[in-house]
């Protein structure tokens, strides 16, 4: 069995994989991390590990991990400098993050023989292009949603603070929002006009980067990952593969690689 760690800006994702598929996947803070890798270390066979982090510096284990190698676990840092699915054309490769490096080897993974954009909707809503050759390109970067909404109650005197929990709840003028094709305007009340905001503004921004880079790439997939998913999935005009945990699936096949 593989073992995946992925630390991220708010959650930590804890996954083993046998070969490419996803056996099990746990999410919560970073400091409940250690205590659920033991026990996946106890009820597993675990031979090597794959850590990638927004909080560390890449190539380094938190302290708080070392026990892993202690166990005899090999454990691989993920970094830009190292072996990939993929190859990175990236400018500035030193600042590229490493759940974007796997998020982009995922969706080569998935697809193959054909250019991907993959897009990435949890803190930031990122997207990242790969060609059919394995290339990696480039992307965008922007606020994700829990980010827009913060970001709107941070800066300003009266808007209020929307807990997580309220962003994906139906409310009563958001009749079955999980399934309506568009997001239903206009918001009657502030926190609603907040809330179909940032939704709806999202889902135009990934439509309108979508439309764009049709105009320089005549063909492509389109896939959909990341905490945000079922917001969106049925939100967009475009069509899209949506695949959860898509960063899990590219730091295994990373690991794959090198054991």
């Amino acid at each position: 069995m593989n073992l995946i760690i992925d630390i991220g800006n708010t959650l930590t994702k804890v996954a083993t994989f046998s070969g490419d598929q996803l056996h099990d996947a746990w999410t919560g803070p970073f400091d409940q991390a250690p205590g659920k890798i033991r026990e996946v270390m106890q009820a597993d066979n675990i031979r090597a590990a794959i850590l990638s982090s927004v909080l560390h510096p890449q190539g380094e284990v938190p302290e708080t991990l070392h026990f892993m190698q202690e166990a005899g676990v090999r454990v691989i840092t993920a970094r830009h400098d190292m072996p990939l699915p993929i190859s990175i054309f990236y400018h500035s490769p030193e600042t590229l993050g490493t759940d974007r490096i796997a998020a982009a080897a995922a969706g080569h993974y998935f697809s193959p023989d054909e250019a991907v954009l993959v897009i990435n909707a949890g803190s930031c809503l990122t997207t990242d292009l790969v060609t059919a050759n394995g290339e990696y390109l480039g992307g965008t970067i922007s606020p994700g949603l829990q980010m827009r909404l913060r970001a709107m109650h941070h800066f300003t005197g009266n808007l209020p603070l929307i807990a997580y929990e309220d962003i994906t709840k139906s409310q009563d003028d958001f009749t079955n929002l999980q399934s309506a094709n568009t997001f239903p305007l206009p918001g009657r009340t502030t926190r609603d006009a907040m809330l179909l905001g940032a939704k709806a503004g999202m889902a135009a921004e990934i439509d309108g980067l979508i439309a764009q880079y049709q105009r320089e790439i005549s063909f492509f997939n389109v896939i959909l990952s990341g905490g945000d998913i079922k917001i969106f999935d049925k939100k967009l005009k475009n069509r899209i593969f949506a695949i959860e945990n898509i960063v899990l699936h590219g730091l295994n096949q990373i690991l794959n690689q090198h054991a």
